[in-house]
């Protein structure tokens, strides 16, 4: 008898430590979302600043060029 008590004991204390591992699972798994989302937004934001930096340098470059061809053309 004494070994269908400890049997029954050791179930509840399977499930639950079952129902403790899937909690943890759980956390874990929307931690590691959260993770990715917040990777994901500032891969975005990066993004938009490096195209914005670009699209600047361009400008600013055809604004040099421009400028120095302005400058050759009045020295003459």
């Amino acid at each position: 008898m004494d070994g269908v008590v400890f049997r029954k004991a050791d179930l509840r204390e399977i499930k639950r430590l079952h129902v403790q591992e899937n909690r943890l699972m759980q956390a874990l798994a929307s931690k590691a979302l959260a993770a990715k989302e917040e990777q994901m937004k500032k891969f975005e934001t990066d993004k938009q600043v490096n195209s914005y930096i670009h699209r600047v340098s361009k400008k600013a470059m055809s604004l040099t060029a421009s400028f120095n061809y302005l400058l050759k053309m009045n020295q003459f």
